[in-house]
């Protein structure tokens, strides 16, 4: 009988009701049909109606979250190329001007 209650609260599916029914336990079908008559009820359709938008909002915030972490990251990310980039610069200047003072300094050891 125990493992019937238990089968009960695990149950998930009609397909799953249907089975502990299908046992022909009295007390297992007046819990069924005790569930039913609830499950039909205006103010239980009304609280599984709210779990869903409640689960549909939950979703949404997270998909709305995921989608800002991709934006403040890809922003960072090209602050950051730019940076890269202006660095590449002002190191190509430096290089160019170290070549030229060499230049220079051959050109003086060579006098």
């Amino acid at each position: 009988m125990l493992l019937l209650w238990l089968s009960l609260f695990r149950a998930e599916t009609e397909e799953d009701l249907e089975k502990i029914k299908a046992t022909e336990v009295p007390e297992m079908e007046l819990m069924i049909d005790a569930y039913n008559q609830i499950a039909a009820s205006p103010e239980f359709l009304e609280l599984e109606r709210l779990r869903q938008r409640a689960r549909e909002d939950e979703a949404n915030a997270l998909s709305n979250a995921r989608k800002q972490e991709r934006m403040i990251w890809q922003s960072v990310v090209a602050d950051k190329d730019a940076e890269a980039q202006r660095l590449r610069m002002e190191n190509a200047g430096k290089d160019a001007e170290n070549e030229r003072l060499r230049a220079e300094l051959a050109a003086l050891r060579a006098k």
